[in-house]
Formats: structure tokens, C-alpha cells, sequence
């Protein structure tokens, strides 16, 4: 399909106008390719990592997916899904709202997804996102040991540590530990962002299946850990790292307003949600 095929087949779906291109941009109507997006047919049976899957998606090393059980074939009809990047939410960073369209920078990708799904249309392929294909190729459980482990290597200050301790990270489960590496972004967000590996097909699709900016994690108190944590271990886990802090601000209160404690009970909060302060 060429490209003049391929804008008619655009206009002719509503997703463009004939006057919304011009030679580095192209702009979409927002709602036919919301409705576009959303039609695209998800597996959705359980994957077994013994699947054939052809990868779209760059962001994924093919090596992994291999040492993790799936076979790779270069021939979509023969796949059982295809990896593709995440573009069901309009949450790239090449996409950008104006109006009541969305412009898409043609510079940036000469062959975009929208081009691939619409090349696709009258295919029988299934697919799955790399997010969701990311957690199926981990080697670790990202659990409190290894939380230890990376957060001694960062504190080293030694790059070659830096990137060993983000490839454990890359390289782990942390669906049900997630207040650990949330803590680990806290703590050093920025030289790991600054770390070369960073860039590497490993830790970029890492950090992009995350759902969040990872040198973006600020958290600046006890309360905010508190929608990460999920268990009485996570919340024992806070309670400790701040009982320092607890204590010296408790005693700095004391001395200010002249008062002695005669007595003090406490225990640590379980509540999971984070509560609105009224005004």
C-alpha cells in the first residue's frame, strides 16, 4: 500500500480531513481515531510464553522474549499476536492536542502506527501492547532483598553500579512490591536517568511500561508511600524509614511549645488511601 492509498484510506475512515497534512505533519480528528484505536483486536487469552509473536515494537529486545520462551517469526500471518507500542491512549509524546484534532509529527516516525494498524485493517492479526508483554520476560522478583541489593549499589556513586543495580530493576517483577522501586525512583531518580543505560532497549521499555515518568517520583512524606502499599510488610517498611524523622520532628514540637509527654501510644496507619485535607 502506497502512501497516496494510504491517505485515502485515512480520509475515507473520517480519521483525516483532505486539508489536514502538510509535509511534516499530519492532523487527526480526534474521536474517529479514538474509535479507531480502541477497535484494534487485543489478545485476550492468558499468555503462556510459548506463543509465536511477531514484534512491531522496537523497544523490546527480541533476545529476552526468546530466553523468556517465545518464538519470533519475521511473517505476521503466522504470528499469534504481534507486539506493538502503546498508542491505544493518545499518550505519546509525538502527539499533541489542538483542538479538536491530534498532530502527528511525520518527522519523527516516517512509518507510524496509525500507518502500520491501518495497513493491517483487513488482516486477522491480534495484538498485544509492549506493557504487556514486558512483565512475561522478568528474571527477578522484586521483593525487599533485592530492593537492598539495588539501593547499595546506587549509593556507591559508581556508574558501572548505577547501571548494574538499573539492569536488576529492568529485569524484575515488581507488581506486588511496587513501594520499593517507587522508593528507589524517589531516592535516585536523577542519576539514574542520567546513567547511559538509560537509553538501552532494556531499561527504555522498562520504564516505559511503567505508566508513570520515573525521575518524576517525589515523595515527600510517610503518607504519600501510602496508595504503593499493599501489605503489612510495605507499610512496616515506611513506618521505618520515617521513625527517625518522626522522632526528631516529635521532639523538636516538645522543646518548642515547652511541654513533657507523659505518656504517648501509637501505632502504625494501614489505610491504603490517600486522604483530602479539608480546607
Amino acid at each position: 500500500m502506497d502512501q497516496e492509498e494510504l491517505k485515502q484510506k485515512r480520509i475515507d475512515l473520517g480519521l483525516m480531513k483532505p486539508e489536514n497534512t502538510n509535509r511534516w505533519y499530519r492532523y487527526y480528528e480526534r474521536e474517529p481515531l479514538k474509535s479507531f484505536l480502541q477497535s484494534i483486536p487485543v489478545y485476550d487469552l492468558p499468555i503462556t510464553k510459548t506463543e509465536t509473536i511477531y514484534v512491531e515494537c522496537k523497544k523490546i529486545s527480541q533476545s529476552k522474549l526468546r530466553e523468556a520462551g517465545f518464538s519470533i517469526t519475521r511473517d505476521k500471518g503466522k504470528a499469534t499476536f504481534v507486539v506493538i507500542d502503546n498508542f491505544l491512549e493518545l499518550n505519546s509524546n509525538i502527539c499533541w492536542d489542538s483542538g479538536n484534532s491530534i498532530r502527528y509529527n511525520d518527522r519523527i516516525h516516517s512509518e507510524t502506527f496509525i500507518d502500520n494498524r491501518l495497513i493491517d485493517l483487513d488482516k486477522d492479526y491480534v495484538y498485544v501492547t509492549v506493557e504487556n508483554i514486558y512483565k512475561h520476560i522478568y528474571k527477578y522478583e522484586g521483593n525487599v532483598e533485592l530492593y537492598t541489593n539495588i539501593k547499595e549499589l546506587l549509593a556507591s556513586n559508581v556508574i558501572s553500579n548505577t547501571t548494574m543495580a538499573m539492569e536488576f530493576m529492568a529485569n524484575a517483577n515488581w507488581e506486588n512490591n511496587k513501594v520499593y522501586l517507587m522508593d528507589i525512583f524517589n531516592d535516585y531518580g536523577e542519576p539514574i536517568y542520567y546513567n547511559p543505560y538509560r537509553t538501552s532497549i532494556s531499561f527504555k521499555g522498562f520504564s516505559e511500561s511503567l505508566g508513570f515518568t520515573f525521575r518524576a517520583v517525589n515523595l515527600i512524606d510517610a503518607d504519600a508511600y501510602r496508595p504503593y502499599c499493599s501489605s503489612e510488610e510495605h507499610h512496616q517498611f515506611v513506618f521505618k524509614k520515617f521513625e527517625e524523622k518522626f522522632k526528631k520532628n516529635l521532639n523538636r514540637l516538645v522543646k518548642e511549645y515547652k511541654i513533657k509527654i507523659d505518656e504517648l501510644k501509637y501505632s502504625i496507619d494501614y489505610k491504603t488511601e490517600v486522604e483530602e485535607t479539608e480546607c
